[in-house]
C-alpha cells in the first residue's frame, strides 16, 4: 500500500527526478517542518531506495 509520500516519490522518479532534487526536497521538508518529519524522511528514503532497485539500479 502506497501512502502520499510515496506517490509523489513516484512521480518524482518518472520525472526524471535525480535523487540530488529529491534529497533537496527533503531537505527542506526537514527545515520546514522540524524534526517531527525524520520518521518521514527515513520512509522516503526507504521507498527512494526501494525505486532504484525495482528500476534495477
Amino acid at each position: 500500500m502506497t501512502n502520499r509520500i510515496d506517490y509523489h516519490l513516484i512521480q518524482c522518479v518518472k520525472a526524471g527526478g535525480s535523487d540530488s532534487e529529491l534529497f533537496d526536497a527533503l531537505n527542506v521538508a526537514l527545515i520546514v517542518g522540524g524534526s517531527i518529519v525524520i520518521p518521514h524522511l527515513y520512509h522516503a528514503v526507504e521507498t527512494i531506495d526501494t525505486l532504484h532497485a525495482d528500476q534495477g539500479g
